[in-house]
C-alpha cells in the first residue's frame, strides 16, 4: 500500500485527491474495484503497474 500511495503522490501532489482516488474511485480495468480493494485482495502489483504507466506518460487515469 505504501508503494501505491508513493506512486500516486508522484502523479498527484494533492494528498486529499490521492486518498479520494485510493479509497473511493472504482478502476474499470481492475474490475471496478478501488485501488485499496485491489491491494487488500493481494493484487497490489496491478495498481503499481497502472500507476507506473501513468507516471511514464503511457496512459491516463
Amino acid at each position: 500500500m505504501r508503494r501505491i500511495a508513493d506512486l500516486a503522490y508522484g502523479i498527484e501532489p494533492d494528498r486529499q485527491a490521492v486518498w479520494d482516488w485510493l479509497l473511493l474511485t472504482p478502476i474499470k480495468e481492475l474490475g471496478d474495484r478501488t485501488a485499496v480493494e485491489v491491494a487488500l485482495a493481494g493484487e497490489g502489483e496491478h495498481v503499481v503497474s497502472l500507476l507506473e504507466a501513468v507516471a511514464a506518460g503511457e496512459r491516463n487515469l
